[in-house]
């Protein structure tokens, strides 16, 4: 659940950020632009964490699920390789976050 409300408060973020820098940009309002992008940053920030608790949390649920849905030695033969590709997975995602934060947002 919590990784549907986090997914929820991403999208909504992001959706309204995005409508309403490209409605200030279609109007050429660039200073009112960078103004706006400047004055979100805090909850973009916040979206784009939000972003990975979603990924984490749906990583960890598959995880889970293929783990529960066997018994016995299969549990582990099917589970393990989920598993390995969901840390793999979480780990160039946060790859990719600490490196546009790094060239994009500093």
């Amino acid at each position: 659940m919590f990784s549907i409300a986090s997914a929820a408060y991403s999208v909504g973020i992001f959706s309204l950020v995005v409508i309403y820098s490209k409605t200030a940009l279609g109007i050429g309002l660039d200073g009112p632009f960078l103004k706006f992008i400047a004055a979100s940053t805090t909850l973009r920030a916040s979206a784009f964490r939000s972003t990975l608790f979603t990924m984490v949390g749906f990583l960890f649920s598959l995880s889970l699920s293929t783990f529960l849905k066997e018994e016995g030695i299969i549990r582990w033969l099917e589970s393990a390789p989920t598993f390995i590709v969901s840390v793999l997975a979480l780990v160039r995602y946060k790859y990719i976050m600490n490196l546009a934060t790094a060239l994009i947002y500093s």
